[in-house]
């Protein structure tokens, strides 16, 4: 690797690794803090319960934890029994952004601190909303997709309509693509549940229409990636299209390895979980949480902190691998097997 990127992949690791700590103090009140989380079927939610979990008990809390499994009517019935059963925090990764907004207004009116986890919410106001920058999610893959494939035909599959990543991610694309000339967006639509199989098939329908002429797939996470490039293996184009995704999951990195798929983008989800457990003891116990900016609502001000993402490509991959993913979130092994990828 070059020494400039060696330096710029060290300082962006020096600051999504600065550590920090809880402000207890001896007399705080132990608090049950109530975790409802998107879904367990995504390898990397996971990760964020641990982590979460691990960062409330140094706090002295205790957790409870729902997988909503993207169903918005189960998480409603999960976050109404944590809310009857009087937790002091509600954090929350909603399913849905309307509903996860609504079960966030009913714990405010029941006096339960609140915060928006990941995904955030329309139309409420938690006391503070932790996660990515969700635009930054599509500039990254959109200007990644810019310099693989400056022009041609372009392919875009955006998440389900009602999650905030694929609502924002449709303003960035068409902002950014709409300004360039020599791209010709072929398709634009969401992905209902981000299915990785409805992604397949779209892939597939698009390919046998252009005939094959297809120059990048910009696509918002990596479970419908896989099913992109399925698609394009079937179609003997691998390594010939671009493709993006989120979340460097262990199976997308090594279809980054291997030149399959060309970049993803990586949350710290291990810091942004931990900056929650912290955020959810300060806030019930009565201090003002940590946060980046502050958003004016409707409802009143939101406290937003966000982490810093990470752009995963072949050329960053090793450096990724070795120092800034969490122990545990992919195997060596299986990320570089069948690549020609060689790390220090």
């Amino acid at each position: 690797m070059q020494s400039s990127f060696r330096l710029g992949a060290f300082l962006l690791f020096f600051c999504l690794g600065l550590p920090f700590a809880s402000a207890t103090v001896k007399d705080d009140k132990k608090l049950t803090i109530g975790f409802s989380v998107y879904t367990q079927l995504q390898p990397r939610w996971l990760f964020d319960v641990e982590a979460f979990v691990a960062q409330a008990k140094k706090n002295g809390d205790t957790v409870v934890v729902q997988y909503a499994d993207g169903d918005a009517s189960k998480q409603s019935q999960q976050v109404k029994a944590m809310i009857n059963s009087k937790v002091d925090v509600l954090v929350i990764a909603s399913a849905d952004i309307v509903v996860g907004a609504g079960l966030i207004e009913l714990a405010r009116k029941d006096g339960i601190k609140t915060i928006a986890y990941d995904i955030s919410v329309k139309d409420a106001a938690p006391d503070l909303m932790i996660g990515r920058n969700q635009s930054q999610v599509g500039t990254l893959q959109v200007e990644a997709a810019l310099k693989e494939k400056p022009v041609g035909n372009y392919a875009i599959l955006k998440g389900d309509p009602s999650n905030d990543l694929a609502q924002v991610s449709n303003h960035v694309y068409a902002e950014a693509l709409s300004k360039k000339h020599g791209i010709n967006v072929m398709h634009n639509d969401y992905v209902k549940g981000f299915s990785p199989v409805m992604a397949n098939r779209i892939a597939r329908e698009i390919l046998a229409s252009s005939n094959k002429k297809i120059d990048a797939f910009i696509v918002n996470n990596d479970g419908m990636a896989t099913g992109v490039v399925q698609a394009l293996r079937e179609a003997n184009m691998t390594g010939k299209v671009f493709v993006s995704g989120l979340d460097a999951d262990e199976v997308n990195l090594n279809l980054i390895a291997t030149g399959v798929q060309t970049m993803t983008v990586y949350t710290p989800i291990d810091i942004m979980a931990r900056k929650a457990a912290v955020a959810a003891h300060e806030l019930g116990n009565g201090r003002v949480p940590v946060s980046t900016r502050i958003v004016q609502h409707a409802k009143g001000p939101v406290l937003i902190d966000e982490v810093r993402l990470v752009s995963v490509t072949k050329q960053s991959l090793c450096y990724f691998i070795s120092k800034i993913a969490p122990k545990g979130w992919a195997n060596p092994q299986a990320v570089f097997k069948g690549s020609d990828l060689k790390c220090d």
